[in-house]
């Protein structure tokens, strides 16, 4: 086997704390040593042989900073990390860059900046680009995506324990007596839940989660995995911690291979997770993880939350909970640790991270009566030290003051339950303290409801422009309303936050532009499936999902034609792809029915026929040929009206895939060739590679080696002439043994 060697180009001398760093991503991964080789550039080489090791390598990997241009090649009057950039994607090598963010405090190279910006825009659609801001991120980023091209792209089997733990929050302090609690309880098979004793949001259990995680990570060597109860789907969670531990195909080739029967909806996507259940208890039985599921609300949670236990039977496993009962628990003989509110010393060590020590040093008094009247929860302490600190004229005095006012006037009110007036009190204040504009922007990410979002689906919410977006971002965060807490870039509300911000929503339209910007990311993302933009969009569907449901759901729930149009969109030529290769068959099932009915209502027969056409698919990939079949003539029959030539021709090829499947071998030769001949008046290359490939698994099957070659010839030349690397890569080994699986 040869040896794939990867070149990591732009680290400098004074990136040493990236080089290790890089190096630590690496060893993580658990690649078989023979088979891959890691090499790093050297700008004091001579150009030949800076060029050949570029030309040598099968991934070029760099690792950028804005500081420092590096050598200029006089011959070129490029940096030699420039150089290595350009002869990269002229050989179209597959490409990696992380870019160091700049601190407030440096000053960048004017021409690594020109260089930096030509890479990010190159990078747009066609290769990764991240940022990272120390080196513990680039750690998490380079084996993840390192790791997701090489068994997406050149099929390795790698694997690397999962850490899916948020990062700590700076301000995190005390907790130490509950820490030793639930260190003591942890054992495999017998669940420890953190929970308050008032069943609200705020007390810092999920912060104690965190804290636990990261100091407690060597003791579990196989792993940690984290589900946000609120957000996560145990079927796609299960799918992902599965893959983890090389439990499921990759993209959805082979995934969910249980037995098919016909089944209502709803057994069906329970016999979907019961499989991925089943799946991942395999996998992980005798290994040491840790499994955290966060957020678990009341008792609506528990039927999801007996699934993960389930499946985790023989893990360690910690449950954030407001609740200490309910019946997953009692049946998993769960042992109950309580997070009590903060000390007053825990508070003062919150308060004095915050805000400067020697400004609050005399002020123990008020600031006390200010800990009072939040209930000593750290949510509200952290609102009002942040507070505090970005009113430099405010004393301590004079702070707790109108918090004690707040907290006096909610009180008269009887607002709430009491137990959450603290939290509400904090909110209130942090609320009435910004600017018009900023309100506006902070209620509208009440919107969001999926695990995280970016500044992009902000600036649409929000109708402002990405700069603004990513200063209102930037502010809202040193206030703490807004955290970045999990992946780069990925902004998130607390809880208890969401539901404050969409209370004071006035905008009546800040659902739907959420509900449409996922869409139109959905649409967008989800045709570059079929093309050489492959991995990078489903990197991106991967990350929106929880989005893509979110806006699902509020569509879904409008009975009027907005929400009609949203149901159609997001399945028809959108989520449609993302399905198939995830093989997310209830879903997909799901999202078609309401699609139809959608269009039925829209009237909109062409899209109707478009996603019954999926459904067909959705029932061939399901073995259930009958089924199948009917969706598939359902669909030529509307498109035959309509006049929808493409469509007719890629109906006919899925029946013949069908009718082969069925050994109906003359109605599938007939199927194919009437495919054949409308792709051929249309001009549509791809279409005739396609029904090419499949003729030539209808050949193969039948016995006709000579056919299933000739035929497969030809869908390799015309794959090739696309540029279509990962469909003539398929055909390719379907050439080395005449009866691969089915192409689609």
């Amino acid at each position: 086997m040869d040896t794939l060697r990867i070149l990591v180009s732009g680290i400098t001398e004074d990136m040493a704390l990236e080089r290790d760093a890089l190096s630590r991503a690496l060893m993580s991964l658990r690649i078989p040593s023979a088979r891959v080789e890691i090499e790093y550039a050297d700008e004091r080489l001579p150009r030949a042989e800076i060029l050949n090791r570029v030309y040598g390598c099968g991934i070029y990997l760099g690792v950028y900073e804005p500081m420092r241009y590096g050598r200029i090649l006089p011959t070129d009057d490029l940096s030699v990390t420039e150089l290595e950039f350009n002869s990269a994607q002229e050989q179209r090598k597959p490409t990696l860059i992380f870019i160091r963010k700049a601190s407030e405090v440096e000053r960048a190279s004017a021409r690594q900046e020109q260089f930096l910006e030509r890479v990010i825009a190159t990078g747009a659609g066609n290769f990764g680009v991240f940022d990272f801001d120390d080196p513990e991120q680039l750690v998490n980023l380079v084996a993840g995506v390192v790791q997701e091209l090489l068994v997406g792209q050149f099929h390795f089997q790698v694997t690397r324990p999962p850490f899916q733990v948020p990062r700590m929050l700076e301000t995190y302090v005390g907790r130490e007596d509950v820490f030793k609690q639930v260190v003591r309880a942890l054992a495999p098979g017998k669940p420890v839940v953190i929970h308050g004793r008032a069943s609200v949001g705020g007390l810092g259990k999920t912060e104690l989660a965190i804290h636990l995680a990261h100091q407690l990570r060597e003791q579990f060597p196989d792993g940690i995995l984290w589900a946000n109860i609120p957000t996560a789907r145990p079927i796609d969670m299960l799918a992902i911690w599965a893959r983890a531990y090389g439990g499921l195909g990759v993209l959805g080739r082979g995934d969910l291979r249980f037995e098919f029967r016909p089944l209502p909806l709803e057994a069906r996507q329970m016999a979907e997770v019961n499989a991925r259940v089943d799946v991942l208890r395999e996998r992980v039985r005798g290994k040491r993880i840790l499994a955290i599921l966060d957020g678990v609300v009341d008792e609506r949670d528990d039927e999801q939350l007996a699934l993960y236990l389930r499946a985790l039977r023989d893990c360690t496993v910690i449950v954030t909970s407001r609740v200490m009962r309910l019946p997953a628990l009692d049946i998993a003989r769960a042992s109950a640790v309580e997070v009590p509110r903060m000390t007053d010393v825990e508070a003062w060590d919150l308060f004095t991270r915050i805000v400067d020590a020697q400004r609050v040093a005399s002020e123990h008094v008020a600031f006390a009566r200010i800990g009072q009247m939040l209930d000593w929860m750290p949510l509200a302490l952290d609102l009002i030290a942040c507070q505090l600190r970005e009113h430099e004229s405010w004393s301590v005095t004079a702070c707790a003051q109108t918090v004690e006012e707040e907290r006096h006037r909610l009180e008269s009110i009887k607002y709430g339950y009491t137990a959450a007036r603290g939290v509400q009190t904090a909110m209130n204040l942090s609320h009435q303290n910004l600017e018009p504009e900023e309100k506006k922007f902070f209620n509208c990410l009440g919107t969001f409801t999926g695990d995280d979002f970016d500044a992009d689906a902000a600036r649409s919410v929000t109708e402002t422009i990405r700069s603004t977006a990513q200063a209102t971002l930037s502010r809202l965060k040193k206030l703490s309303l807004v955290r970045e807490r999990g992946r780069l870039g990925r902004f998130m509300l607390h809880p208890v936050l969401r539901l404050f911000a969409h209370t004071k929503l006035e905008d009546p339209e800040a659902d739907w532009r959420m509900a449409t910007y996922y869409c139109a990311l959905a649409k967008e993302q989800g045709k570059k499936l079929q093309g050489n933009e492959f991995h990078g969009a489903l990197a991106i569907l991967d990350t929106e999902l929880s989005n893509m449901f979110a806006a699902h759901a509020w569509a879904r729930l409008r009975n009027n034609r907005v929400g009609w149009e949203l149901c159609r969109d997001l399945v028809y030529g959108a989520m449609t792809y993302y399905f198939n290769l995830k093989a997310m068959w209830s879903d997909w099932i799901a999202w078609s029915t309401i699609g139809i009915e959608a269009c039925q209502k829209l009237g909109d027969e062409h899209s109707a026929s478009g996603i019954a056409g999926g459904l067909g698919m959705v029932y061939y990939r399901q073995k259930d040929l009958d089924q199948a079949s009917e969706f598939y003539k359902e669909a030529l029959a509307i498109m035959d009206r309509l006049g929808d030539a493409s469509g007719v021709a890629t109906i006919h090829m899925n029946l013949g895939n069908v009718q082969t499947e069925k050994q109906q071998w003359q109605e599938a030769i007939d199927s194919y060739a009437k495919s054949l001949q409308i792709h051929e008046r249309l001009g549509n290359m791809r279409g005739l590679a396609q029904t090419r490939a499949n003729m030539g698994m209808l050949y193969a099957k039948y016995g006709d080696k000579l056919k299933a070659r000739a035929n497969f010839l030809q869908a390799l030349e015309m794959f090739v002439h696309l540029d279509a690397e990962r469909e003539a890569d398929i055909v390719r080994k379907w050439l080395n043994n005449i009866a691969p699986p089915d192409f689609r």
